[in-house]
């Protein structure tokens, strides 16, 4: 068993998709293009109650992440943000992912 799995059986199931509906809420309400790419699909964070919900989710390109350089694809505002790597840019761009502190 690896640690990943370990750590999942430690969290209650219904907790995980109750912090992943407040998370797609959160995304939703500050407007971020996550927003867009849920409303084109019509889905709502309700919509997402277990795992076999999750097909539903749309995924997120590297397209995606260079289309909204440099920072049009963080989840959060500049300020609630600890951390930022970047990639290569072999594309011409870096791709940027942020992390932020966990507010639960």
């Amino acid at each position: 068993m690896t640690r990943l799995n370990r750590a999942e059986k430690l969290i209650d199931p219904e907790e995980k998709y109750v912090k992943l509906r407040s998370l797609l809420q959160c995304l939703i309400d500050t407007g971020r293009p996550y927003a867009a790419k849920m409303a084109e699909r019509g889905l709502r964070p309700e919509h997402v109650k277990d795992r076999e919900d999750l097909p539903l989710l749309p995924t997120t390109t590297k397209y995606d992440l260079l289309s909204g350089y440099p920072s049009g694809w963080f989840a959060r505002e500049r300020r609630g943000i600890v951390r930022i790597q970047a990639t290569g840019g072999v594309t011409g761009k870096p791709v940027l992912v942020a992390y932020a502190c966990s507010t639960s």
